[in-house]
């Protein structure tokens, strides 16, 4: 009798998952793709849960990443796996402590001076706050790679009507017009260096 039952629950899982992707569950490709795309957008971590939006919602896929932080962060793809909630991401991840002992390439830290005017926001952050963490450590090392050496002077979020994300102030030398603005993009690729 024990053998027949669990026959039939075997069966009956079998069924379950059947009908879940006849109905459009969610196929092992798809289910891949958007952990790969979550995982690039936050960095570290392990994914926990992959869902589909429903047809209310404008995310197609909603992933949510441990971070190797301890916290959880959740990302929303289009249908193409594009991130829909990257300027939110960027601001959980400036508002962590950083990733644990990363080398930051000798970059050193100076607050970003407040000129008073706030020129737009990158998600909720400010345009003059200081990069912080995963971010900051990213972006400088962009920047002293593309200008080949110096100092960081400062590291911040770029105005929002900007075609960058990021401005990263290098000193290259003794002169004060030695000092470099490199420029970066969401995935800190280099957009300008105003020397």
């Amino acid at each position: 009798m024990t053998r027949s039952r669990a026959l039939l629950a075997t069966a009956g899982l079998s069924l379950s998952a059947l009908l879940l992707t006849a109905c459009g569950g969610l196929s092992d490709e798809d289910r891949e793709r958007a952990e790969e795309a979550a995982l690039a957008a936050v960095g570290d971590g392990r994914v926990t849960e992959v869902d589909e939006g429903d047809d209310d919602e404008t995310a197609a896929f909603n992933v949510e990443v441990a971070l190797d932080s301890g916290q959880d962060v959740d990302v929303e793809l289009d249908e193409d796996f594009e991130v829909l909630n990257q300027g939110e991401i960027d601001t959980f991840l400036a508002g962590q402590s950083g990733s644990g002992g990363a080398d930051d390439g000798g970059a050193t830290e100076s607050p970003a001076p407040d000129d008073g005017v706030d020129d737009g926001t990158q998600g909720d952050v400010d345009d003059d706050t200081p990069l912080e963490g995963r971010i900051k450590q990213q972006a400088e090392r962009a920047a002293l790679d593309e200008v080949g050496e110096g100092r960081v002077t400062e590291s911040t979020y770029a105005d929002r009507d900007e075609d960058h994300v990021y401005a990263v102030e290098v000193e290259t030398g003794s002169r004060d017009d030695d000092d470099v603005t490199v420029e970066l993009d969401r995935d800190f690729g280099v957009v300008r260096v105003d020397r």
